[in-house]
């Protein structure tokens, strides 16, 4: 790189700092990592960061949806917005709970469609769903804001409708509350609007990762909002 920079990369999920590992002699990894990294000058100032998936031993058979957080933004017992926080009450669906607030992170998407990525964007991650968002396996909402670089996607998300394909945000559905016992009513049922001019929500599977760990199956789902 140019003189004087030194790039410097996480594998956690968090963004590179001036004290990160330098990438002088690679970046060795063991399983399946979100790498992020960015160029530092002498001061600690640092550039963008670029972020990508790195799949080891792994060759997932449905499309991925890998997201890259802060760590400790999503998981810290106390403060993360996935948690249960200090103020849940006792009984489902645990009120009060850190994921019932309405707070955004910003995080890293990227989409893998027959073992090549199709995109990478900045966008914004928030807790999605009602009374499912007191399950273990939970839901969450992308959503695209300027703040981040850019208002929309422009992707065909759901392959059987090329020509939709500019997206303010998506839902990333763990499938309600059936989520120990199906995956196919809720997609299935809204299908059978098509044809019938009934405007439903396009559906996709695809297996989410989180920070490189795999979350489990999902569904890219249209939001229902004005967008």
């Amino acid at each position: 790189g140019p003189t004087g920079l030194k790039i410097r990369c996480t594998i956690d999920g968090s963004a590179p700092t001036a004290s990160s590992p330098t990438a002088d002699n690679g970046i060795l990894l063991d399983s399946t990592a979100s790498v992020s990294c960015a160029a530092f000058d002498e001061a600690g100032h640092s550039g963008p960061i670029a972020t990508g998936t790195f799949f080891l031993d792994e060759t997932p058979n449905l499309p991925v949806v890998s997201v890259t957080v802060d760590p400790g933004s999503m998981f810290d017992p106390d403060t993360g917005i996935h948690s249960m926080g200090p103020n849940a009450t006792s009984e489902m669906p645990y009120f009060g709970a850190n994921f019932w607030h309405d707070k955004e992170l910003p995080v890293n998407v990227e989409l893998f469609e027959s073992g090549a990525r199709s995109f990478t964007i900045r966008s914004g991650l928030g807790m999605f769903g009602n009374w499912s968002r007191s399950a273990a396996k939970k839901a969450f909402t992308i959503q695209m804001r300027e703040k981040y670089g850019q208002t929309h996607l422009n992707w065909p998300l759901f392959p059987e409708h090329p020509s939709v394909r500019k997206f303010k945000g998506f839902g990333l559905r763990a499938n309600g509350s059936n989520f120990t016992t199906d995956y196919v009513r809720d997609a299935m049922m809204s299908s059978f609007s098509e044809g019938r001019n009934i405007e439903y929500q396009y559906s996709r599977y695809v297996l989410l990762y989180l920070n490189g760990k795999y979350w489990g199956i999902y569904q890219i789902r249209e939001k229902l909002d004005p967008d």
